[in-house]
């Protein structure tokens, strides 16, 4: 029994410590994101008024719509007009949205994904680590079941022993 509470101890352990670094992974990937999506709406709405609807520059830019509210969604739109504003020269033309503040999206963006991907598996060690505890606070609870009956039947006589240990008729 008592390599069981010790193997339930180090799971209890280790689930809190992975918690832990995934609500820290969840904020690093939040604030990352913040940073592609208020910046990405700025260009769009700049980009719009250089190419209105109805323009090859609105199409290409993908500028019908409003910024995706999913993490994913919102990277792969980032992703696409910001590397359309790289790789196209008329797009230069834009206000605000030199090659240099556009090299800045990019690296933000790289960070913002490597943070969503850290996430991700952060939440899947979690969940790995909740899984491991839970079966070894079943595979003790068994033990304890198990005793308790022993205990109950060599105490079948002694009815003030079993309350003291906690073994009450039911």
């Amino acid at each position: 029994g008592g390599d069981l509470v010790a193997a339930l101890r180090d799971a209890m352990r280790i689930q809190s410590t992975e918690n832990d670094e995934k609500l820290t992974a969840g904020k690093a990937s939040t604030i990352a994101t913040a940073a592609v999506r208020a910046p990405l709406a700025r260009h769009r709405r700049l980009a719009r008024r250089a190419h209105p609807r109805g323009t090859a520059g609105h199409a290409a830019l993908d500028l019908g719509g409003p910024v995706p509210s999913t993490e994913r969604a919102l990277f792969l739109a980032a992703r696409r007009f910001y590397e359309a504003v790289r790789d196209t020269p008329e797009f230069a033309s834009i206000r605000s949205l030199t090659p240099e503040a556009v090299t800045v999206a990019l690296a933000r963006l790289d960070t913002a994904e490597a943070a969503e991907d850290d996430q991700i598996r952060e939440s899947g060690e979690s969940q790995r680590a909740t899984a491991l505890r839970q079966t070894a606070e079943q595979a003790l609870r068994a033990e304890a079941a198990e005793l308790a009956e022993a205990v109950t039947d060599a105490l079948l006589d002694e009815p003030q022993l079993r309350e003291v240990l906690g073994l009450l008729e039911r």
